[in-house]
């Protein structure tokens, strides 16, 4: 049997939950439309669960989506997987949701901007660059106005998200030919991405301390601040 993982996205306007055994994924379902994660949540993990013909009891590890995203959202999907992990005595990691959105877009020479809505005219955001097959995060802004972010953006960029999608005229009127954007179906993380990304840190040993894991909701006055990650 191989490592059998099963991932949560609820950061966002999908909600998402996906079933892998390694890297590969058995099963991914997504549902779009706000506040859906308190309702189907469970639903949506029991009928990934069922279609891979397998039970609970048979997974190894879970993994979810961290944010920064919708508070709700966040709250609902930790609570329900750390409960989750409780219950079935499994570990649980969490990947942030900026790097779940650039993982999406390999082998790129640009470097790519996944930008979320934080609402009131602002977005969260993070600067990513492959080198080789590794994904480096070289800034990660907290809630920033466009404007403001624009003003560190010196090459052409790739813009992706729900937060490029809202604010694509304002990027592309001050950027030009430097904004690049993706299309419309890789501006929402997906959770077979988390399950891959989450898997990778279960397989290693990481997921034990739960108590300790809580959303990443990077509230903060907008300034850009660099990343340790």
């Amino acid at each position: 049997m191989g490592f059998r993982t099963l991932a949560l996205e609820t950061s966002g306007e999908c909600c998402g939950v996906c079933l892998a055994e390694g890297k590969n994924i058995l099963v991914e379902h997504c549902i779009r439309g706000r506040h859906l994660q308190s309702r189907l949540l469970a639903v949506m993990v029991s009928g990934v669960v069922g279609e891979a013909g397998l039970s609970l009891t048979d997974l190894s590890g879970i993994a979810i989506s961290a944010g920064p995203g919708s508070f709700t959202g966040l709250r609902v999907g930790m609570g329900y997987a750390k409960g989750l992990a409780y219950g079935l005595e499994l570990p649980l990691v969490a990947v942030p949701t900026l790097t779940v959105l650039a993982s999406q877009l390999p082998f790129t020479r640009f470097p790519i901007c996944p930008l979320l809505d934080a609402g009131r005219g602002l977005v969260y955001g993070g600067l990513y660059r492959w080198k080789g097959s590794s994904l480096i995060q070289e800034d990660r802004f907290r809630p920033v106005t466009p404007g403001a972010l624009m003003e560190g953006i010196k090459e052409k960029t790739i813009f992706m998200g729900d937060g490029a999608f809202r604010f694509r005229e304002d990027l592309e009127g001050g950027l030009k030919e430097q904004a690049l954007f993706v299309p419309s179906s890789l501006n929402y993380p997906r959770p077979s991405t988390v399950a891959v990304l989450g898997g990778g840190k279960l397989h290693t040993g990481e997921g034990r301390d739960i108590d300790r894991l809580e959303p990443l909701y990077m509230l903060d006055f907008p300034a850009p601040v660099k990343s340790v990650e």
